[in-house]
């Protein structure tokens, strides 16, 4: 049977895109069968937790961060919050001092400026913290524009006692009061599914850096973030290297695991955060990667059907958007959390656009600026 050029690329694309739907049913299936994982309710000695928290130019969130660490309903006398100022030029060092006086005991200030082994940037700052509390048995690691909720540490504790991984990472949203933050909101907790059913299917490929648990031990055994390579992607670093190491990871959806971060305020910011993940992105295992490809070619393809089977293209269009925002759906439903209808509805045309914009300037660009730093990919 002859078979022409069209009909033989119609083939092709329609396949591709049936690859992803089949993907994103798996993701949904896997997520329909989470319940809220790892709830604090039983009695467990609890161990010395250190918080760590770098910081740079973050004045206008420090507050929010600190507050919500202080308000923990951990005990006071079983953990510290270390802060590390990475050089800022506005009020974070002086507004994290202002903590440190009226929680003299809780709170420690440390301002950093010599790097320590590879490390750089983030990685530096908390390399240097560490080690600043050797009563810790675990690291717990946010950033400074994320506010966890009371059950943070206690959760992460508790799961750690009761199965020892080397590292763990939970769940974190962007505030969604307004439509922009929203989209980051779903685009996040798209992805962060996504990471967490290929962890569950015996695929781990990284934690995320604003909010991560580590196992002092694992993170002392290899050497601490001095050790690794530098990267821009901190989080994949270490995470990997504690995998080699034969740790152990959990990776928890629970409204009790939860952080919430500020949006990127601007769409140039929003971009050069999503190339500077695409960094890490491109070292994943492979299955991640091929994971990660199938939604990249998603829109290009989806523009050619439409050209050439404009009826099919939109059939496929719609049950992708259907299976997309149910996972969705069940994610907010796993967090306890209300849906920003417009947002959902057109979050679509948000990551069409984000996702193009985002490769176009993963290509082109040889630079990643990160914190007001250039670094090179």
């Amino acid at each position: 049977m002859d078979i022409g050029g069209d009909t033989l690329l119609i083939y092709v694309l329609s396949g591709i895109i049936l690859l992803l739907l089949v993907q994103d049913t798996i993701i949904l299936f896997r997520l329909l069968a989470i319940e809220n994982e790892y709830v604090n309710s039983t009695e467990i000695e609890l161990p010395h937790v250190a918080v760590l928290v770098a910081a740079r130019n973050e004045a206008d969130n420090i507050d929010d961060c600190v507050n919500a660490l202080v308000n923990s309903n951990y005990p006071q006398q079983k953990f510290q919050i270390l802060l590390g100022n990475d050089a800022s030029d506005d009020a974070t060092y002086d507004k994290m001092m202002q903590w440190q006086k009226n929680y003299p005991q809780l709170i420690k200030v440390y301002d950093i400026f010599e790097n320590k082994g590879n490390a750089r940037g983030k990685a530096n700052v908390l390399a240097h913290l560490a080690v600043k509390d050797p009563k810790a048995v675990l690291l717990c690691i946010t950033d400074a524009d994320v506010v966890v909720n009371r059950n943070w540490l206690r959760n992460y504790a508790e799961l750690w006692v009761q199965h020892r991984p080397a590292v763990m990472t939970g769940i974190t949203g962007i505030g969604k009061a307004t439509l922009w933050g929203a989209f980051q909101h779903y685009d996040w907790l798209f992805a962060i599914g996504m990471v967490k059913v290929a962890h569950d299917l015996g695929i781990p490929s990284s934690a995320m850096g604003n909010n991560m648990a580590v196992s002092a031990k694992a993170y002392n055994a290899i050497g601490g973030y001095e050790q690794l390579p530098f990267s821009v992607t901190e989080d994949f670093a270490l995470f990997q290297a504690l995998k080699q190491q034969g740790g152990d990871s959990a990776h928890v959806v629970s409204v009790n695991i939860y952080a919430i971060s500020k949006p990127a305020p601007s769409f140039k910011q929003l971009i050069a955060q999503r190339t500077r993940w695409m960094v890490g992105a491109m070292l994943l295992p492979w299955p991640m990667v091929a994971m990660l490809g199938l939604q990249a070619l998603y829109f290009p393809v989806l523009l050619i059907m439409l050209y050439l089977q404009p009826v099919m293209a939109t059939c496929l269009f719609l049950l992708k958007v259907s299976l997309q925002s149910a996972c969705l759906l069940r994610t907010t439903a796993v967090i306890k959390e209300k849906n920003h209808w417009l947002a959902l509805i057109l979050y679509e045309l948000y990551s069409c656009t984000i996702s193009i914009a985002s490769l176009f300037q993963y290509l082109i660009s040889g630079k990643i600026v990160w914190k007001g730093r250039v670094y090179n990919k």
